[in-house]
């Protein structure tokens, strides 16, 4: 999600902010959590930018975790990789303006985390959702179980994070991992309505609102991420889990 387009060239939206992705399935590995996370703070504190819509130039929203650069790289690789996938969540969720998910391909596992993040998400009926890289053994950070728990369905959220079952189109929607289901062509215009609508919220009163609702998980996160974190960290370095990652990508190959 490197490159930026600004709303002008788009009608009804002009001082919003298209943020578009462009990599390959747009996998995560540290070069992208960080310049993502610069690019937010950036609009956050960009006067002349009122809403963002997160999307992607491709036909991936976020395929989660680059695992093959995961598993290449040294285990350091991970003492940086953790930390930065932890300050892009953040980011993200406590992002002060109207932030619009059009997810016109599959969110998963970081991905569905990411789509999370934002106020309302447009889900394209041929996109899967949902967490398939937890079988890998791999566990989310307190960001990320925080984040689901806020906009999962209560009845669904246990199975979302411990079962890595992805969701399509009505399901994603009962399970509360979109807000609506859309055919693929139907996702950006729709998303540009939503921006409208939520622009018309004096920014200020919307800034205050999403604080407001959302400090509890924000509190949750700083209190849990002392107990588990450590624990967090062992097993992304675990050797175990590596060979489980490795194997898994032998079978997809």
């Amino acid at each position: 999600m490197a490159s930026c387009y600004r709303a002008e060239t788009e009608p009804d939206c002009r001082d919003g902010l298209w943020l578009a992705a462009r990599r390959t399935r747009n996998s995560m590995d540290l070069e992208f959590l960080e310049t993502l996370r610069r690019q937010l703070d950036g609009l956050a504190n960009d006067s002349n930018v009122s809403v963002v819509i997160l999307t992607t130039a491709g036909t991936t929203f976020s395929a989660g975790v680059d695992l093959k650069r995961l598993v290449a790289e040294r285990l350091e690789y991970n003492d940086s990789f953790l930390p930065a996938i932890r300050q892009l969540f953040r980011a993200a969720f406590q992002f002060p303006k109207p932030l619009v998910g059009a997810i016109r391909g599959h969110a998963l596992a970081g991905g569905c985390v990411l789509a999370s993040c934002c106020d309302y998400r447009l889900l394209s009926s041929q996109a899967k959702i949902g967490m398939p890289e937890l079988r890998v053994g791999l566990p989310l950070p307190p960001e990320g179980v925080e984040i689901l728990r806020f906009v999962a369905a209560t009845q669904h959220l246990q199975r979302i994070v411990t079962s890595g079952r992805t969701y399509l189109g009505q399901d994603a929607v009962n399970a509360g991992l979109a807000d609506e289901v859309l055919a693929v062509e139907q996702v950006l215009p729709r998303a540009q309505g939503v921006a409208i609508e939520l622009q018309a919220v004096p920014a200020s009163v919307f800034a205050l609102s999403k604080r407001q609702i959302r400090r509890p998980i924000v509190e949750r996160i700083c209190r849990h991420e002392s107990n588990f974190q450590e624990e967090v960290a062992r097993l992304w370095r675990d050797e175990e889990v590596r060979d489980n990652i490795r194997r898994f990508i032998a079978e997809r190959l």
